[in-house]
Parts: C-alpha cells; structure tokens; sequence
C-alpha cells in the first residue's frame, strides 16, 4: 500500500503546519497527544490546543500522559478538559469518543495509532473527521485500513519534507456509509 500519494509536504512539527486548514468552529476536538513536551517554548509552537481553541473550537478535550504539560497548555481555559493518561488499549479510545462525542479527533501518539485498529466501529464512527500523524510505513497502511474499514475517506496525505514516511492524514466520514 505505501509509498502513498502525497498532496503536499509539511516542515515542522507546529500545528499549523500538521493541521492548519481544518474547520473546527463550534466543534468538540477530542486531541491525543496534546502535550507538547516543551515544544511550544523551544520552538516558538502554540500547543495543538491553543491552536484548536484559536481556529474556533467549542471545547477541546485534552488528552496526554503528561499531566503538567497539559496544565501548560490548557489548565486554565474553562473550553478544555484535561485527562492525563498513557494510552493502551483501544477501549480507552472507545470510551473517550462516547463520553465527549468530539466531531473531530486528532491523533499524534508517537507509535500507538496501532489502537485505532481495534477501536469498535460505533465509537470510530462518532467524529466527523480524524487527523492522524504516523511515523512508519506499516503504522499508516494499518491507519489507513482502519480508516477505510470504518467509513472514512482520506482527503488528504502530507509528507515531512525530511522523510516520506513520517506522515498526516485527514479523513472524513463517507456520506453513503
């Protein structure tokens, strides 16, 4: 399956590079991997929840292992809902879109989007869209199969400018599905 189409290339890690063009006004964003790991100071980033919060996002549900990092980055915002926790198991998945219901889910967890496999097909299906960042050939065939298998239809593959198989994939729920 891979190497896959790109449309484009991004060339940093900042969120409005990965996810700069996505309508997420009045919307829940349900966002693994929202820390930032002190990126956002390093670098001059925003956090991917600033970043959702600055592109009109209703709420954003944070969610990381890092319980200081994401105090950093929406601790104090009344719009976001912290939840500090190392993803393990697809049910864990599962149960944060059923509890929030988010219209779009971003997921940037560093090797653990194989979860996205054996999330149940009525919680995968509850967002609009998914954003999913994947670092290895077999990590984005398996994403891109569990995309399909539930409904979705990539809009869009970009590529890191330094390697073709660091990659960002944006999907939307097939209307006929």
């Amino acid at each position: 399956m891979h190497p896959p189409h790109l449309n484009d290339r991004i060339s940093s890690e900042a969120p409005v590079d990965h996810w700069g063009d996505i309508d997420c006004a009045g919307v829940t964003v349900l966002d693994l991997g929202a820390g930032d790991f002190g990126m956002r100071h390093e670098k001059a980033y925003i956090s991917t929840v600033d970043h959702w919060l600055g592109l009109g996002a209703d709420h954003v549900v944070a969610v990381d292992m890092n319980p200081r990092d994401l105090i950093a980055v929406g601790g104090d915002d009344d719009r976001v809902t912290i939840v500090a926790d190392t993803l393990f198991h697809s049910s864990q998945i599962d149960a944060l879109l059923e509890q929030h219901r988010p219209a779009i889910v971003k997921v940037d967890i560093e090797g653990a989007e194989c979860l996205l496999r054996d999330v149940r097909r009525q919680a995968f299906r509850i967002p609009e869209a998914w954003l999913v960042e994947t670092h290895t050939d077999d990590l984005h065939d398996d994403v891109i199969v569990a995309l399909d298998h539930h409904g979705f239809d990539v809009v869009r593959v970009r590529g890191h400018v330094d390697s073709d198989r660091f990659r960002v994939v944006y999907a939307v729920r097939r209307s006929d599905d």
